[in-house]
C-alpha cells in the first residue's frame, strides 16, 4: 500500500519542522528554520527507509518466523508495523498521534489484540517520538520494539570527522550478527573513553551492536558544525548501522534485538523480550536535541 505525500502529516515549532507518513507512523523528514535536512531521504540506491517503527520484533527471526505459545507465524525483518498504514488520531502544530491496531492481515502474523500509538512532537530544537504499546488480549504478549531513524552522514554544514560521544564517557562491549541472528562473542570496541569516530568500515560487517549498551544518552557530531543529541527512555539496546559507503548513520534504540545464534525462533529466546501482561502498557521513547 502506498501512501502519496500530500497524505503527509507536517508538526513544526520556529526551530524545526517534521513531516510523517501514515504508513507505518514514519518520521520522514525533519529540517531547521534554515532549511538544512537532518534525515535520510529514503534514496532506494542505498537504504529506501527513513525511519521505521520496529515492532513487533527488532531484526530478524529464523526462516522468518516466529514462535509463540499459539504457534508458530510469519514475521518478517523488524516486524510489521513499518509496513502497515496507521490511523492519525489526532494533530496539532507541534504534535501528531498515530494508531495501529489488530486487523485481519496482521492476525496471520500476530494473535495478540493489541494497540501500539505513536506520538511525534517538536518543542523548540528537541525533536521526539514515543510509543505506547498497550496489550489488549487476555493473555501475556511478549514483544520487541524500537527505533531505527537515519540521519544525513556528513550533517549539514558539518565540517571534518564525525564522531558519536557517550553521556557516560564508558567503552560499551560490541557484538554482531551473522546471516541475520546475533553473534553474542564480544568484539573490539570502537569506543575510546566514550568517543567512537566514524569510518564507513565500521559497517563492513554490517551494524554495529551494544546490547544493554544504550545508556544515558549520545551525540552525534563533526569537529564543527551541528550537534544532535539523544537521550532515550526504556530502550536500553543500541544499534549503529549505515548501508556500505551510504550518506547516512542510523541510530537505533531498542528493547531487543536479532534472535541469538544457536537458538530457537521463539519469541522467548529473543534478547530483551518485553512481556505486558492483558491490559498492561508499556511506553517507549527517544528525544533528538539539535544543536549548532
Amino acid at each position: 500500500m502506498q501512501v502519496h505525500m500530500s497524505d503527509w502529516v507536517t508538526i513544526t515549532s520556529n526551530d524545526l519542522t517534521a513531516q510523517v507518513n501514515p504508513m507505518g507512523a514514519e518520521l520522514s523528514g525533519l529540517r531547521d528554520a534554515d532549511g538544512n535536512d537532518y534525515l535520510w531521504h529514503g534514496d532506494p540506491t542505498y537504504w529506501t527507509g527513513r525511519s521505521p517503527v520496529l515492532f513487533p520484533i527488532v531484526g530478524r527471526a529464523p526462516d522468518d518466523t516466529i514462535s509463540l505459545p499459539d504457534g508458530t507465524f510469519p514475521m518478517q525483518k523488524h516486524g510489521f508495523a513499518r509496513r502497515s498504514k496507521f490511523t492519525l488520531l489526532d494533530h496539532s502544530d507541534q504534535c501528531c498521534r498515530f494508531e495501529l491496531t489488530q486487523t485481519p492481515e496482521i492476525a496471520k502474523m500476530w494473535p495478540f489484540e493489541f494497540r501500539l500509538i505513536m506520538s511525534i512532537s517538536i518543542n523548540g530544537t528537541t525533536l521526539t517520538q514515543s510509543a505506547t504499546v498497550e496489550n489488549l488480549s487476555d493473555r501475556e504478549m511478549p514483544f520487541n520494539f524500537g527505533f531505527h531513524p537515519a540521519f544525513n552522514w556528513p550533517l549539514p554544514n558539518g565540517q571534518g570527522a564525525h564522531e558519536i560521544v557517550r553521556d557516560d564517557l564508558d567503552d560499551p562491549v560490541m557484538i554482531r550478527h551473522r546471516n541475520g541472528s546475533l553473534r553474542l562473542e564480544p568484539l573490539q570496541t570502537p569506543f575510546e573513553n566514550g568517543r567512537c569516530i566514524l569510518s564507513p568500515t565500521h559497517f563492513d560487517e554490517d551494524a554495529m551492536i551494544f546490547l544493554g549498551g544504550a545508556g544515558k544518552g549520545l551525540t552525534f557530531k563533526a569537529e564543527t558544525g551541528p550537534k544532535l543529541h539523544f537521550t532515550f527512555h526504556n530502550l536500553p539496546d543500541l544499534g549503529v548501522w549505515s548501508a556500505r559507503n551510504a550518506p547516512f548513520l542510523c541510530i537505533e534504540p531498542w528493547h531487543g534485538a536479532d534472535a541469538i545464534e544457536g537458538r530457537s525462533n521463539a519469541m522467548s529466546e529473543r534478547p530483551s523480550v518485553y512481556t505486558l501482561n492483558a491490559g498492561e502498557q508499556a511506553e517507549f521513547a527517544y528525544s533528538v536535541t539539535i544543536t549548532q
